[in-house]
């Protein structure tokens, strides 16, 4: 029983783990589209 909550707690922390990573991409992109938005509303 202990390696299977040992084992469930590794695939939380990598799940938890690529949703931070998927979270900071999500960002990422997010600032992206808004800084290509104002650019081109700025030069309209």
């Amino acid at each position: 029983m202990v390696d299977e909550a040992h084992e469930r707690s590794i695939s939380t922390d990598i799940l938890l783990g690529l949703l931070k990573k998927l979270g900071r991409i999500i960002y990422f992109l997010n600032l992206k589209i808004s800084r290509s938005k104002n650019a081109g509303l700025s030069c309209a």
